[in-house]
């Protein structure tokens, strides 16, 4: 007796029923974790975010400034779930990155444990502090 081909056909229903358990989790697991999709394209840089928070109008930004809103805004947001944009600050005065540096924000930090990312080059009149809860840290970027 030769068992070949059923064990083919077999072998395919197998990896059928395989792969729509596969396509049927992922769905599932998209559709009930929304954000995690936005993560995803946010992540590819796909997903332009929507501007909110609270807006204000400074002549400029230094280090010691700028740790301050890092800071309230990683404390306000710490124990949410999801990411926020805390403040679009408007600046009279250009603010370039060079202007700004790593090692004089974390200086200004109390907490020196807060995870943050500036911008590695660019200038603008407008910034953008923001906490991403996928990777527990504070982001500042730089509008228009």
């Amino acid at each position: 007796m030769n068992f070949k081909g059923s064990m083919e056909l077999e072998y395919i229903a197998k990896m059928t029923i395989i792969l729509v358990v596969v396509f049927v989790l992922s769905s599932i697991m998209f559709n009930i974790s929304g954000g995690l999709k936005t993560k995803i394209m946010s992540f590819f840089g796909g997903n332009d975010e929507e501007v909110t928070g609270v807006e204000i109008t400074r002549d400029s930004l230094n280090d010691a400034s700028l740790a301050t809103y890092i800071e309230s805004c990683y404390r306000k947001n710490v124990a949410h779930k999801g990411d926020s944009v805390c403040y679009v600050i408007n600046l009279r005065n250009v603010l370039s990155s060079s202007s700004i540096s790593d090692a004089g924000i974390r200086s200004n930090l109390i907490d020196k444990n807060i995870d943050f990312e500036i911008p590695s080059s660019g200038s603008s009149k407008s910034v953008l502090i923001k906490y991403e809860l996928l990777g527990n840290k504070v982001v500042v970027k730089f509008l228009g």
